[in-house]
């Protein structure tokens, strides 16, 4: 008697699963480090933009030797709302415009206080990986006092504040 069967055996059913689960999981991982990329350089990106936004805002500043004054030295409701009307953070950073509620591509908060009785400013980050922490503290923003932005003020997933070196 003849056996006319056609079709795959089990084994190479498995073999071809088993390879095609290897390829996902390389892919996968490739797709986790391009997001961590991509990440911290939206992280970058908006720190750029917030400088030259407030930097722009303020540079004819009829407030005197003290424009960044109205931020005062804490997290301020009023202060950000005024942020927000100047536009110095980006579009997609403001969650909401009333509360004001401005976030970082990792869900942590953005806001500005100022230093100095108001002749410089600060940007606090909260709730950055380490990574994007170091490379945020180690660039070259443009620290002084006459260009306004003092410090960069980043807080870690632990919740303890961690202050960059400004000079």
């Amino acid at each position: 008697m003849k056996n006319n069967q056609h079709g795959r055996s089990m084994i190479e059913m498995l073999g071809v699963l088993a390879i095609v689960g290897v390829l996902s999981v390389l892919g996968l991982a490739g797709y986790q480090k391009a997001m961590a990329k991509y990440k911290m350089n939206k992280t970058v990106d908006q720190m750029a933009q917030i400088v030259n936004n407030m930097r722009t805002a303020f540079i004819n500043s009829s407030s005197g030797p003290y424009p960044y004054a109205i931020f005062g030295t804490e997290r301020n409701a009023d202060a950000m709302r005024k942020a927000v009307a100047l536009r110095v953070f980006p579009d997609e950073m403001v969650q909401d415009k009333a509360e004001p509620v401005v976030r970082n591509v990792y869900k942590g908060d953005v806001y500005i206080i100022s230093e100095d009785q108001g002749q410089t400013f600060e940007v606090v980050f909260e709730d950055l990986p380490k990574q994007v922490s170091i490379t945020l503290g180690t660039m070259d923003w443009g620290l002084s006092d006459t260009s306004g932005l003092q410090e960069v003020l980043i807080n870690n997933d632990s919740e303890e504040e961690q202050q960059t070196p400004t000079e």
